[in-house]
C-alpha cells in the first residue's frame, strides 16, 4: 500500500505502534571518553575532523582539544556508537465507541540494558501476536524520525549488548521492516509524511505541534539540549532520577504529538 494511502485511511491507525527513544551521550566530555575508551576516542577524532570539518581547519595546535570537544557536545548525539538509550515510550491505539484511544508506556532506567531488554520484550510480544494472525500481518511502527534515528540506534545498541541479553534475537517486527518492500514496508516516519511529496522538511516537531496547535505536555527538547539536561542532573540519586523522568516525559511527549499528527491525518 502506498504511503499517503495508510495515511489518509482512518482505519489503518489501529494497526499503528507508536513510539520514541531518547539517548543521551554514554560519556559527558571527550576528554573521559579519552580516559574510559580510548579506541572509540581514536574514531570520533577521525568522524570530527572528516565530517565536521569542512573548512579543512589545521587542528595541529588544537592541543587542548577544543574542536573535538565541540564536536562532540554538537554532533555525536546523532551517533548510536557513543549515546546511551536512557527512555523509550510507546502507544498503542485503540477504539472506544467511536473516539480514538491510546494506552501510552514509558520506559526509563539510567541502565540502558533494562530499557532496551524491556522494550525488546514488548516488540517480542507483538510480533508473536502478528504472527498468529491469517493472513500474518505486522504493526506499522510510526513515529518522528524513527527511520533515520529510532530504528537504526535501537537496533545498534541491541547489537552493543547482545550477548547479555536472555533473548538475542532482534524482534520479527523490527527485521519485517528493515527486510520489506519499498512499498510494502510497516514503517512510517511522520518527518518523511510531513513533507507531503516533497524532498525537504527542515521544520522541527515543536514547529509542527505549535503550527498544528497540538496538545502537549512538555515543549521538546533538542538532542543537546536533553544531553546537557541529564548530564547537569546526574550529581547524586535524587536529582539523576528527577533527569530521567523529565527524559521520559520529553520522550511520551514526542510518541504523543506523532499519534495526534496521524491521527488529524487520517480524518481527512
Amino acid at each position: 500500500m502506498e504511503l499517503f494511502d495508510t495515511v489518509f485511511n482512518r482505519a489503518a491507525i489501529y494497526d499503528y505502534f507508536f513510539f520514541n527513544v531518547k539517548t543521551v551521550l554514554e560519556y559527558p566530555t571527550v576528554l573521559e571518553l579519552k580516559e574510559k575508551n580510548p579506541r572509540m576516542y581514536e574514531r570520533w577524532c577521525f568522524i570530527a575532523e572528516n565530517s565536521y570539518n569542512p573548512d579543512k581547519i589545521d587542528l595541529s595546535g588544537d592541543v587542548f582539544g577544543s574542536f573535538y570537544e565541540e564536536m562532540y557536545n554538537v554532533h555525536a548525539v546523532k551517533h548510536a556508537e557513543f549515546i546511551k538509550i536512557i527512555a523509550i515510550s510507546y502507544a498503542i491505539p485503540y477504539k472506544e465507541g467511536s473516539e480514538l484511544k491510546r494506552n501510552l508506556y514509558r520506559i526509563a532506567n539510567n541502565d540502558e540494558l533494562i530499557v532496551i531488554e524491556t522494550f525488546m520484550e514488548v516488540l517480542h510480544k507483538i510480533s508473536s501476536e502478528c504472527k498468529q494472525r491469517t493472513p500474518v500481518s505486522f504493526n506499522i511502527l510510526c513515529g518522528y524520525e524513527i527511520v533515520n534515528f529510532d530504528i537504526p540506534t535501537l537496533i545498534k545498541r541491541f547489537l552493543y549488548h547482545k550477548d547479555k541479553f536472555v533473548n538475542k534475537n532482534i524482534p520479527l517486527i523490527l527485521k519485517n521492516c528493515l527486510s520489506s518492500k519499498p512499498w510494502d514496508s510497516k514503517i512510517i516516519d511522520v518527518a518523511n509524511v510531513w513533507k507531503f511529496g516533497g524532498f525537504y522538511n527542515n521544520n522541527t516537531l515543536m514547529c509542527i505541534s505549535d503550527f498544528l496547535n497540538l496538545k502537549k505536555s512538555v515543549d521538546l527538547l533538542t538532542a543537546v539540549e536533553l544531553n546537557k539536561f541529564y548530564w547537569d542532573n546526574v550529581g547524586d540519586d535524587e536529582t539523576l532520577q528527577y533527569a530521567i523522568d523529565e527524559i521520559s516525559l520529553q520522550s511520551a511527549t514526542q510518541t504523543n504529538l506523532s499519534l495526534q499528527i496521524m491521527n488529524n491525518l487520517s480524518k481527512m
